[in-house]
């Protein structure tokens, strides 16, 4: 500010920093968030039998991906997957675990993979999990990938909103500083003219 309290002109640039930053923070965020959503999802070529360690109880949700990449190979199906089934063995007491068509729809597109959930099911205890899937009556059909993961649609909305808080912060900020900047600008120039025509 000024010997008159008058904010500089510099402020309106700060405002428009902190509102540019907000922009380039939120993109960063959102798209290193979304590349990394895959990163607790277990990939598996199907059909066929893979046994995995899944490392907390609770809900996994099985994705079908038409578009994916495992160990450098291509894969691209059809997005219209019928009469696929999947089975889920607990390896510690050999009881099936019990496998729902899923009730949340999602889908995503990220890192050269796009997919979507296709089913889900519920574990009681952390360990090793043979994971099968198979065409119905066991009906040749073409090789597939599925994935496995927990929480995914949470990781995914979270990111989100936590990118979107930030952009929305940044944008208030702005305002405010902006808002701020105007009003003393304009209080201060009226206060001068107020004393100038005191002076006269």
């Amino acid at each position: 500010m000024d010997s008159e309290g008058k904010p500089g002109r510099i402020w309106y640039l700060v405002a428009a920093i902190v509102a540019v930053s907000g922009i380039i923070l939120f993109v960063v965020l959102l798209f290193s968030g979304l590349k990394n959503m895959n990163k607790g999802m277990t990939q598996m070529v199907m059909p066929g039998n893979h046994d995995i360690t899944l490392e907390k109880d609770g809900k996994y949700t099985v994705f079908y991906e038409h578009r994916s990449v495992i160990d450098n190979q291509v894969f691209v199906t059809s997005e219209n997957l019928s009469g696929f089934q999947v089975f889920v063995v607990d390896k510690q007491n050999q009881k099936p675990v019990a496998v729902i068509p899923t009730t949340v729809s999602s889908n995503y597109t990220m890192g050269g993979r796009a997919g979507f959930a296709i089913f889900e099911f519920e574990i009681a205890h952390p360990g090793r999990y043979e994971i099968s899937g198979w065409y119905a009556a066991q009906e040749p059909g073409p090789r597939i990938v599925l994935a496995v993961g927990q929480g995914f649609v949470g990781r995914l909305v979270g990111t989100i909103l936590f990118s979107i808080a930030i952009l929305m912060l940044s944008i208030v900020i702005a305002i405010a500083v902006t808002v701020f900047t105007l009003i003393k600008r304009y209080q201060a120039g009226k206060s001068t003219l107020q004393s100038q025509s005191r002076s006269a």
